[in-house]
């Protein structure tokens, strides 16, 4: 049997699939897409069924499809075309059959490629299953679009959109002129514009060079004529506003009529056309504002040239020079106050940085900017010694010191001070400052008058204060000095109002950039206060109990309190001297191998003075009871200062200021002691004694035996308690004169060490680098002069530490 078997491949696709047959089915339904025609649910289903059935069994058939369908694009878009020209008559008529064509096109844009999608695939994956999950991309999933939108652009567009976008503009304008206009047709074209370049690489593109660049050109041409014509009309104050209002409007209108990354520009196009131009006479109403406390002004004035490249440089230029200026001024008006009452110096500079910091506050939005040019007029205005330099000539000038007795204002002027000062009062205004902050500091945390109407809120508050402007104290050596000096008379004295708001000022200091040593050395003086403490209290148990209430010692170490005590001699009453001994041996028995030494000028005690008028209690220094116990036995006497010499032991100098304390006080209407105005000898009357210098070697004193105390009411008081101390002297003048000198040695030995490390680490560097480097490492203790560096270079290259550059004397070389 003779067995044939046909192999060849038939097609087996059903009956309908093949394009011919399709086509004529789904072109009538396809049109009425494109018409916008009734199409219902059985209709749309057999367009997916029937594109679906051809794709998937005549691949082939895919860019007969593609073909057919691009001429029906071109058709119904050239039926638009035709439509919008025949209603071209004027602009606004273009825009509105072109409105109309475009939401026609939007909709069958948006239906007709959906039942294709699988034409999409076929043609754009070269014959892959349709079922296939391959990558897809925006381009190939929407080249029906995509062609859709490459006519539109083609045939329509292109032809109409300079038109269109004039037609937009115009009625941009109206609305800015405040007359009704169609903000649908303008949003219409925007969105024409943004949608053409949907599918494109650039997908701005059209947005940007057919309506935005015109858009931005639009604002630029409106306001440029207007903004000045409004400007020559009202003025700066009423232009701002004007500006400001025209901004959030054009803001607003971007908003509605912009895509969002347009808004920037909207902003920058309206600055520079509106701001930018006026910044110079904008920025000349500024001082007139802030003399004037015109922060809403301010505030849109800042708020306008903020938006304007370099725009607040003018403002921060006049805003130092302002600040600077004023407290200058004010500090001229008030020189002689100032330079003696802490107080007031403080109070000048506190009101200047709460109004500066205010003003910026609520007029620049608390604007960094601001704030560092703040920063520079206070730190000028602090570290300038020029005002104490005019209170000193100013000073001279009254008591008739000066050559010309009739010096004008202009020859006593903080630049130009006439007077001549010696070395002495040169160191006196040099750091008149620093003490001055340490002054104030001291009337706060001291039992003073000051003090006791203040709480112990308003005192820390005031601290505080204090510490803003000690952070641009330069010579924060130089107010450790005092600080410590006045700390020390404050603990020695037990007149703190608080120790622990002494711990928490140290503390703050550390903070603020004080420098180490001295907040060390000041630490560990509250550590002595605390053995003090313990040794009293050890001594009171293991002696006699009612002694030990009588006495307190404080264990002081010498480098902490102070490195130059000087062991002044004085005869004390016999009572302290039998306590003396027996002190120093239970001290020697707690700690072996260490010495004390007595310092008398840091002691101090309460006598009882008994006088015809009454019972006292007067706290005194241990000099002022020495010289008064001369009169213990013999209280009716006259006792020349040559027997109070002996008597007390104490040197001329100091006996003299001593009894200066106690025959000449302020604060008394009775003295304690009286001075004998006659003559030993001759028994003629002398000249009155003006000061402790006008003593003599025969000068007599006699006990005031009517001595007594008045209340507030004037009424005498039969008992009551006074305090004769004053200012606790804690050095000796020469000290004194040797620790300022100490400062000056100091600072040149650390601008010799600084100067060194920083050649070290460099090897080589430029006088400019190097003079940024050195302020850089030595602010947290001083500010270095130039004078300074440069005579401590010329010392280092002399002694062949470093050497110049013989190529380049700017360039310093480590040996």
């Amino acid at each position: 049997m003779d067995v044939r078997l046909d192999l060849t491949q038939r097609s087996m696709s059903p009956q309908g699939s093949s394009f011919n047959e399709v086509w004529p089915q789904i072109e009538p339904l396809v049109k009425k897409i494109f018409t916008n025609d009734t199409l219902s649910k059985s209709d749309w289903q057999e367009i997916f069924w029937k594109v679906h059935l051809t794709c998937m069994w005549d691949p082939h058939s895919a860019y007969q499809l593609q073909q057919r369908l691009r001429e029906l694009f071109s058709f119904y878009i050239n039926r638009e075309q035709q439509f919008i020209f025949s209603n071209a008559q004027t602009d606004l008529s273009l825009m509105k059959a072109y409105m109309v064509a475009w939401k026609r096109f939007m909709f069958y844009y948006t239906y007709v490629p959906l039942p294709f999608a699988p034409l999409e695939k076929l043609v754009f994956n070269r014959g892959g299953p349709i079922g296939d999950n391959h990558p897809k991309s925006e381009e190939t999933d929407n080249f029906l679009r995509l062609s859709m939108m490459e006519m539109w652009v083609l045939h329509i567009f292109s032809r109409v959109s300079d038109q269109l976008v004039h037609g937009a503009m115009l009625l941009v304008d109206a609305e800015r002129k405040n007359v009704h206009s169609d903000p649908q047709l303008i949003v219409g074209v925007k969105e024409s514009c943004v949608n053409l370049c949907k599918y494109l690489p650039n997908r701005h593109y059209i947005y940007r060079n057919n309506f935005e660049s015109v858009y931005l050109a639009s604002i630029e041409s409106f306001y440029q004529a207007k903004g000045q014509e409004y400007y020559n009309e009202h003025g700066v104050l009423n232009y701002m506003k004007w500006v400001d209002q025209k901004i959030k409007e054009e803001i607003d209108r971007a908003n509605r009529y912009l895509e969002p990354h347009s808004l920037s520009k909207v902003i920058g196009s309206c600055v520079n056309t509106l701001v930018a131009r006026y910044k110079d006479m904008l920025a000349d109403k500024f001082l007139d504002l802030i003399k004037c406390r015109d922060i809403i002004s301010l505030n849109l004035m800042f708020t306008l040239l903020d938006r304007v490249n370099n725009g607040i440089d003018p403002l921060l230029e006049k805003f130092e020079k302002y600040m600077t200026h004023m407290g200058m001024e004010n500090l001229r008006l008030e020189a002689m106050t100032i330079a003696q009452d802490s107080e007031k110096y403080i109070d000048n500079l506190l009101k200047l940085f709460n109004m500066a910091t205010a003003l910026i506050q609520e007029a620049f939005n608390s604007d960094s900017r601001f704030l560092t040019t703040r920063d520079m007029s206070i730190n000028m205005l602090i570290n300038d010694k020029t005002i104490f330099a005019l209170a000193f000539a100013l000073k001279q000038t009254n008591n008739g010191q000066t050559n010309d007795s009739n010096a004008t204002d202009e020859n006593l002027s903080v630049n130009n001070t006439t007077t001549v000062c010696n070395q002495n009062q040169k160191k006196w205004f040099e750091s008149r400052n620093a003490e001055l902050f340490a002054n104030y500091c001291d009337i706060l945390l001291r039992r003073t008058n000051v003090s006791r109407h203040l709480s112990p809120e308003q005192i820390e508050s005031k601290l505080k204060n204090l510490i803003l402007l000690l952070k641009y104290l330069q010579d924060k050596d130089v107010y450790m000095k005092f600080y410590k000096a006045h700390l020390t008379r404050r603990l020695i004295l037990d007149v703190s109002i608080d120790l622990d708001k002494e711990e928490m000022m140290v503390n703050w200091l550390r903070e603020v950039g004080m420098p180490a040593d001295y907040v060390n050395k000041i630490s560990r003086m509250f550590q002595d206060l605390k053995v003090s403490e313990d040794f009293n209290r050890q001594y009171k148990l293991c002696c006699d109990k009612q002694v030990g209430d009588l006495i307190n010692v404080k264990i002081l170490n010498s480098s902490t309190w102070s490195r130059n005590m000087e062991k002044v001699n004085v005869s004390l009453p016999s009572e302290i001297e039998e306590l003396m001994p027996k002190i120093e041996n239970f001290y020697k028995n707690k700690h072996n191998g260490r010495n004390l030494f007595w310092h008398h000028q840091f002691s101090y005690g309460i006598v009882t003075f008994h006088s015809d008028n009454g019972s006292y209690d007067l706290d005194v220094t241990s000099y002022q009871a020495a010289v008064l116990f001369a009169w213990n036995d013999r209280p009716a006497d006259s006792i020349s200062l040559e027997t109070l010499v002996l008597s007390t032991q104490l040197p001329n100098v100091e006996l003299r200021k001593t009894l200066w304390s106690l025959v000449s006080n302020s604060k008394l209407k009775t003295q304690l002691l009286l001075v004998d105005y006659h003559d030993g000898k001759s028994g003629k009357a002398i000249q009155a004694i003006k000061s402790f210098k006008d003593f003599r070697d025969d000068s007599r004193f006699i006990l005031n035996l009517k001595f007594s105390l008045y209340g507030k009411t004037g009424r005498m008081m039969k008992r009551g308690r006074f305090n004769l101390i004053g200012r606790l002297q804690l050095q000796p003048e020469k000290f004194r004169e040797e620790e300022a000198e100490s400062i000056i040695k100091l600072r040149i030995l650390r601008t010799q060490e600084a100067i060194m490390k920083i050649m070290k680490m460099r090897k080589t560097t430029t006088y400019t680098a190097l003079h940024l480097e050195l302020t850089h490492v030595l602010k947290e203790m001083f500010v270095p002069s130039k004078q300074l560096i440069k005579d401590q270079l010329e010392w280092l290259i002399e002694n062949e530490y470093i050497r110049r550059d013989p190529n380049d004397h700017n360039s310093l070389t480590y040996c």
